[in-house]
């Protein structure tokens, strides 16, 4: 619903409470902790997730041990928050880390968001070659496990054209943003923010093949 300050002071009370209750050596206060992290990342204030979640990562090695799904999950928030903060390079070592742990110990949804952040990570640091490995990986996970018409499918032929984008292959870009955009129109609508997203992305690849995709015009009032 986007009421991020409410969403925080809910959580705020459930941190104090267990903290007060379990004591800070328990899997529910990380996960309170967590919790938080995101909250505040809601909100924008990057350096205080970025607190929350180092702290929680410490909590859950000393809990679980190194080789765990929650450790994953933390890799994956800590990664975020550096990103957030243009700390790039830190950004990409923790998400490395938690594509460490293994398809075994990682769920499914956490090792295709891994993926699809390193893609981004590679990116942001001008290593094209390795966003794209990271982004073709990505699609072929999503694609065995959700299908071709799966909206996280779109979102991985979006960051696939812009690497090939970036490359220099153009035509091959067009066509990963042309599946992206059917993808969208088929599963959010042509009314849609996604679809309109995409649309606009086929327009800087080849402005003549977005009237392919013209969205109805609203009827006058």
């Amino acid at each position: 619903l986007g009421r991020h300050e409410e969403a925080l002071a809910a959580d705020q009370k459930c941190h104090d409470q267990r903290k007060m209750i379990l004591g800070e050596n328990n899997p529910d206060y990380a996960n309170s902790l967590f919790n938080l992290a995101n909250d505040f990342k809601n909100l924008g204030q990057y350096s205080k997730a970025l607190e929350l979640d180092l702290k929680c990562l410490e909590l859950r090695i000393n809990l679980f041990g190194q080789k765990h799904a929650d450790i994953g999950k933390s890799y994956i928030n800590i990664g975020q928050d550096l990103r957030n903060l243009k700390r790039h390079s830190e950004a990409l070592k923790y998400d490395l880390d938690c594509l460490k742990l293994g398809r075994e110990t990682l769920e499914d949804k956490d090792y295709a968001q891994v993926l699809f952040n390193l893609a981004e990570d590679y990116r942001n640091l001008g290593e094209v070659d390795n966003a794209l490995d990271a982004d073709r990986k990505y699609l072929g996970f999503q694609i065995k496990s959700l299908g071709e018409t799966h909206s996280d499918v779109a979102k991985g032929y979006q960051s696939l054209g812009i690497d090939l984008s970036k490359k220099g292959l153009v035509d091959q870009a067009l066509e990963a943003d042309l599946k992206a955009a059917a993808i969208w129109k088929q599963t959010a609508g042509e009314i849609s923010k996604d679809y309109a997203k995409a649309l606009y992305k086929l327009g800087t690849d080849s402005p003549c093949t977005c009237l392919l995709y013209t969205s109805p015009s609203p009827r006058d009032s």
